[in-house]
């Protein structure tokens, strides 16, 4: 069986070493000073429309330009160098903390522009305005005259309100009492399932009768009622 030791191993195995080869440059290479030819570039500040008309690889004379920012600038700063040493030892003998303190103490902060009128400064500052005085007058107005509708005594001086004897308020009374007792009997009268429109219509039109039957018999229910007489302006 073949288990890979040969005695050829032993020889050592020469390596090729591989040389690289030198990298092409043009002879016209001039550190990228020389602009292309008929270029635009680089001609601000100038009276020139283009440069390197020619297309010369090499320009001299008042015809010669170069083009800007094609020549190397170095814009970092160079390498501090192991030798060099900063300052040291430099001391002061000023206390900042107590001449932070004596310029805050005396410094006068900006005022600040002032833009608009304040609201303390206008002439109608903390006085009611007009519409307000406007609007109670017409609320006290409002409530002198309802005053006057729930007295009894002015209400009977007014033509125009008719006090209600009591046998005609028991006699109303009486009846909106039996017309609700007949509302109810019918509104007792209807199925448990309303199944139809008109059923449903038929059941919210008693609720709402018997509502406002109520609402009748409820204000018919005080004394001193007073009812607007239209006979008394024929």
């Amino acid at each position: 069986m073949d288990s890979g030791e040969s005695i050829y191993n032993l020889i050592p195995v020469q390596r090729e070493v591989q040389h690289k080869e030198t990298i092409y440059k043009s002879k016209f290479h001039q550190q990228h000073t020389v602009p292309p030819s008929c270029s635009t570039f680089g001609l601000h500040g100038t009276t020139k429309v283009i440069s390197n008309e020619s297309g010369a690889a090499h320009l001299e004379g008042p015809r010669a330009h170069t083009a800007r920012g094609l020549e190397k600038e170095k814009v970092k700063p160079t390498v501090v160098r192991r030798t060099e040493k900063p300052v040291m030892g430099l001391t002061t003998d000023k206390n900042f903390v107590a001449a932070n303190a004596l310029e805050a103490m005396h410094t006068m902060p900006p005022r600040r522009p002032q833009t608009e009128e304040l609201a303390t400064q206008r002439p109608t500052f903390g006085k009611v305005p007009p519409y307000l005085k406007q609007i109670k007058k017409h609320v006290n107005e409002e409530y002198a005259a309802l005053h006057s509708l729930s007295d009894g005594k002015d209400a009977g001086q007014n033509t125009r309100m008719q006090p209600l004897s009591e046998g005609e308020r028991a006699e109303l009374l009486a009846g909106l009492k039996k017309k609700w007792e007949e509302a109810h009997k019918q509104y007792q009268r209807l199925t448990f399932n309303i199944d139809t429109t008109a059923k449903t219509q038929k059941k919210e039109g008693l609720e709402v009768e018997m509502e406002r039957i109520e609402k009748a018999i409820q204000k018919l229910s005080k004394k001193n009622i007073y009812v607007y007489d239209d006979l008394a302006w024929r």
